[in-house]
């Protein structure tokens, strides 16, 4: 296992078989994410709230998945919906 005290450049971290070991189990996740509509957000997942869940890296997270997946169908649903031809009400910087 690579140490922290142990990397002396950042080609080391990257090289490393721990990070390696990461890296795939999230290419994974972004498999089992393939058929979402917002994977291009999330890319499978944030490996930091993945470990919260899986000390390995091997699922989601369900309660961040969710979250995100209602935040921005809301969201979307709100902003598609706005009249942006009426420049007068709105913030110049908004628009």
């Amino acid at each position: 296992m690579l140490n922290i005290n142990d990397i002396n450049n950042y080609s080391d971290f990257l090289n490393s078989k721990n990070y390696l070991n990461i890296i795939g189990k999230q290419i994974k996740l972004e498999e089992k994410c393939s058929l979402c509509e917002w994977r291009n957000v999330c890319h499978g997942g944030c490996m930091g709230l993945n470990y919260e869940t899986n000390h390995n890296y091997e699922i989601l997270n369900p309660r961040h998945c969710e979250y995100t997946k209602n935040l921005l169908t809301n969201v979307y649903e709100l902003i598609k919906n706005i009249d942006i031809t009426r420049k007068d009400i709105y913030n110049p910087i908004f628009l």
